[in-house]
């Protein structure tokens, strides 16, 4: 039995790995502002803000691995929220890479964004140019300073950055893209479309995304992985699927003129390596419209 920290187990992608770790028989000890509402065995909670320096007294003097999912909030508040979010995103994965070695770790894995990449007409691998930039340019570089950080600690335990695309499922918060565009379509507002079919993206399901955190802590991986779903898609199509799951026609509103700025990860590694995606995008969206 592996006993694994968690943070942001109240988020959309912590809440899930927690509860498939406890549901195989592992512990996973949940940091946070409030106890995350899974009922298996196996789910201890320490009550903490990752606003705050991180309360290593409270945290226990032994752990196998640590999965730092945690969100802030405000990440897409600049410059209002810098501090919330360099604190969950810097000072908060520091600490804990720090501790993670002290208390015997064998595997560290942090959730960043496939957002690095800028976006381009071509799938996106690991070892490509990043491109950091626009409205949440503070929030990505958190994120790539993260990684850099990590990677000083390769030599001491597998540790593993998780570059997601686009995770979605039924708790997500409504602000987040899915959410919105089910919100759109239910409402009869018009998605907006960059070209005549819209952004490209690889969706993955919340239970493919825990998978690939758990994979990468049971083989202890090592290194930068993109995490994305099976099927590319444009935003589009995922209106012309809501429509079905909801009902109701999409409605579409054309930017002419402009190029979609696509946003694919490559995940070949991430499926050699951590998970192959079993989860459709149809029947991921019919989950998330019926919830």
């Amino acid at each position: 039995m592996a006993k694994v920290l968690v943070t942001g187990a109240n988020g959309l992608l912590g809440y899930e790995v927690a509860r498939q770790l406890t549901e195989a028989g592992d512990e996973a000890i949940c940091i946070g502002r409030t106890r995350p509402d899974i009922r298996n065995a196996g789910v201890d909670f320490i009550e903490a803000d990752l606003n705050l320096p991180l309360p290593v007294s409270k945290l226990p003097s032994r752990i196998d691995a640590v999965a730092h999912l945690a969100q802030s909030e405000r990440f897409n508040e600049f410059p209002e929220g810098v501090e919330a979010v360099f604190a969950v995103n810097v000072a908060t994965p520091a600490a804990l890479l720090d501790w993670a070695l002290r208390a015997g770790a064998s595997a560290f894995v942090h959730a960043s964004s496939g957002g690095v990449y800028g976006g381009g007409p071509n799938p996106f691998v690991e070892t490509d140019p990043l491109s950091i930039g626009g409205k949440i340019a503070f929030y990505l570089s958190t994120k790539r300073a993260a990684e850099q950080l990590a990677e000083a600690y390769q030599p001491l335990f597998a540790v593993s950055a998780l570059r997601f695309f686009f995770i979605y499922g039924a708790r997500q918060r409504a602000t987040m893209l899915m959410p919105r565009l089910v919100a759109s379509v239910r409402d009869g507002r018009a998605l907006t479309l960059q070209g005549d079919r819209g952004m490209a993206l690889n969706p993955i399901h919340t239970t493919d995304a825990a998978k690939a955190v758990i994979g990468a802590i049971r083989n202890k991986a090592r290194g930068i992985y993109n995490v994305g779903g099976a099927e590319v898609t444009r935003i589009r199509d995922i209106g012309e699927i809501l429509g079905q799951h909801v009902g109701k026609a999409p409605l579409f509103e054309t930017q002419k003129g402009t190029v979609p700025n696509d946003l694919v990860g490559d995940i070949e590694r991430m499926i050699s390596d951590l998970h192959r995606p079993t989860i459709s995008l149809i029947d991921g969206l019919r989950e998330m419209v019926a919830n």
